[in-house]
């Protein structure tokens, strides 16, 4: 097995290689402090809207609210436990298009938590996981869902995080606006909108001012088309800046006809990979905003030049006579953002069967572990040529902890009598922001506060490493200034022993060189010098940096300052025997200010 591991990385290794894909090993999990959420519209009237909160590592005290209501619902978690909080059903009545409200939900906390949203109803659920605050973006594409049935209206909606202007491009035409012609609206803090559609929006373009939080799906679509029943679809998506160019897929648990997956490219020419095969109807190229779906019944590995986004899909009941069964709609993790730990929490009740889809890196079989419990080799089954398998693994309804020593990747799903939902476990996406305007995001910015450093940049001399390769000022020399001082001890030629102090001020890092040589002007040759380094004029005794003890001249020290601050230079010289100390010149080169402040002091208590 462990062979066979190392022959499939080596495969999917030489195909990252031939398309020239750049990865991100960046990774964030989903907790956060605060949410905004919008529940969209159910296309039967929800039983409840619920949000599932879970406490992590501490206590949390919080409040879920409705600012527009107004509504405010406090809550508190105990640590590694989770509570539920239930809303108003009719918050999921959005409108359409040009009906702005204030249905939008907030949540905040003291504390770090997780939160998973459920729009429930008998016959049609569907669930997600919130992004927080601090995840959310600026740039989406719409991925969403419309097979055609007289109840399945395709449909967005957007929350704003504060006052924004947003400009939307629809895909289709649309509420009385043209696909492809930009639009643009503004929305307040906590307002919301929604858009839908007896068509698909996916690859509507919303672009916003200021961070927004968007969620797509449909009111009730059956998947594929003709194939009862229809259920509520939602996911909140992820921004473009966290799309990936790695996913991998694996069957849902008792589903025997197999899974819908749709693909959305963000950049014009992405071109795909798959592995083992391609799977029937998959596609070998997309451009920015262009989607398509397939039907997979076996583990895929999806492998794209360009940042796409991948949906899974259950399929309607009537696609393959399964009882407990109805559709969802799941985003999939991008392997750039699999992490080693995850929490989750299956619903309380409403669910015949819950379950976790777990991948795993085939060198960490038998490393993962369940709710405390190691998961044996033998539940995995290979994803072929990919070097990862997945296990579809029945849980219980409540809290659940998953972790492995290698990043893993985790689905939560579960079944009714045709009722589901599914959504992400505890997530470990990164939203690469660009903080300093440097055309660089932080997945690959190596200080994206700081706009001459990045992948771009030119390497100097500056202790810094300017172009994020992970060498500091590699081919550089450092450009040293220089003042020399001479005269130095001929003023005391009969006083034994002879001192002459200097002192600077410079930064932590800063390279100095101290030069110690013979007054070619001198008349008096002397015997044993000794040239001294101490940090710092404010400390009693000084702490000695270095000590240079020369018989034969030029002295020279060379050294990288520990820490900024105030630092005493030492001439020493004593006469063995009696008779006069020499003259000497003292040169100090640096590779920032040190030269600007050096100057001689005879007064410096040490």
């Amino acid at each position: 097995m462990y062979k066979k591991s190392k022959l499939s990385l080596l495969l999917v290794i030489i195909l990252f290689c031939s398309l020239g894909i750049t990865t991100s090993s960046a990774i964030q999990d989903s907790l956060g402090k605060e949410f905004y959420i919008v529940f969209e519209t159910n296309a039967l009237i929800p039983d409840s809207l619920e949000l599932i909160i879970k406490a992590e590592e501490k206590d949390a005290t919080g409040v879920v609210e409705v600012p527009g209501l107004p509504l405010s619902i406090p809550f508190f978690v105990t640590a590694g436990t989770s509570t539920t909080v239930l809303l108003p059903p009719d918050l999921h009545d959005l409108g359409n298009d040009t009906v702005k409200n204030d249905k939008g939900v907030h949540v905040w906390s003291d504390e770090e938590i997780t939160v998973y949203g459920l729009n429930r109803q008998i016959n049609s659920s569907d669930g997600f996981l919130a992004l927080p605050a601090n995840q959310l973006g600026t740039e989406y594409l719409v991925l969403s869902s419309y097979h055609g049935d007289s109840l399945s209206k395709s449909q967005f909606a957007i929350m704003a995080s504060e006052m924004t202007d947003i400009t939307i491009t629809p895909s289709i035409d649309v509420a009385g606006h043209l696909a492809g012609i930009s639009y643009t609206i503004q929305l307040d803090k906590f307002e919301t909108i929604q858009l839908q559609a007896l068509g698909d929006l996916s690859g509507t373009e919303v672009i916003a001012t200021n961070p927004i939080a968007v969620f797509a799906g449909n009111e009730c679509d059956q998947i594929p088309s003709m194939f009862w029943c229809c259920s509520h679809l939602v996911e909140q998506l992820f921004p473009v800046p966290a799309w990936g160019t790695s996913f991998l897929t694996f069957p849902l648990a008792t589903r025997t006809g197999g899974d819908t997956i749709r693909i959305i490219a963000a950049e014009e020419g992405t071109t795909l990979v798959y592995v083992p095969m391609p799977p029937v109807g998959a596609p070998t190229s997309l451009s920015r905003g262009q989607y398509s779906e397939f039907i997979v019944n076996s583990g895929l590995s999806i492998i794209s030049d360009k940042p796409i986004m991948v949906v899974q899909y259950s399929n309607s009941e009537a696609w393959d006579s399964t009882h407990l069964a109805d559709p969802f709609m799941m985003l999939v993790r991008p392997t750039e953002g699999l992490s080693g730990a995850y929490t989750f929490v299956s619903p309380a009740s409403g669910f015949d069967n819950h379950y976790v889809n777990i991948i795993v890196p085939d060198l960490a079989l038998g490393e993962v572990v369940l709710d405390g419990i190691p998961v044996a080799s033998g539940s995995f089954s290979p994803i072929v040529s990919s070097g990862y398998s997945g296990a579809a693994i029945k849980v219980t309804a409540g809290d659940h902890s998953v972790s492995c020593t290698e990043p893993i990747g985790v689905q939560v799903y579960g079944f009714g009598s045709s009722n589901s939902y599914g959504y992400l476990g505890g997530s470990s996406i990164e939203v690469a922001q660009d903080n300093d305007g440097d055309g660089y995001t932080s997945d690959v910015d190596c200080d994206d506060n700081n706009a001459n450093v990045n992948p771009g940049a030119q390497e100097i001399y500056n202790l810094i490493d300017d172009n994020c390769n992970g060498v500091v000022d590699e081919g550089c020399s450092p450009p040293l200034g220089s003042v020399t001082f001479c005269s130095i001890l001929g003023d005391n030629h009969n006083q034994s022993p002879d001192i002459d102090i200097f002192k600077f001020t410079a930064d932590e890092g800063e390279l100095v060189i101290l030069s110690l040589e013979r007054d070619p002007s001198g008349s008096n040759d002397g015997d044993l010098v000794t040239l001294i380094l101490k940090d710092n004029i404010l400390r009693k005794p000084p702490v000695l940096i270095i000590k240079n003890l020369r018989k034969t001249l030029p002295s020279r020290i060379e050294v990288k300052l520990p820490e900024s601050g105030n630092y005493i230079v030492q001439v020493l010289e004593v006469k063995k025997g009696g008779g006069f100390t020499g003259d000497y010149c003292l040169t100090l080169e640096s590779s920032f200010g040190a030269t600007q402040t050096f100057t001689r002091t005879n007064t410096v208590e040490y």
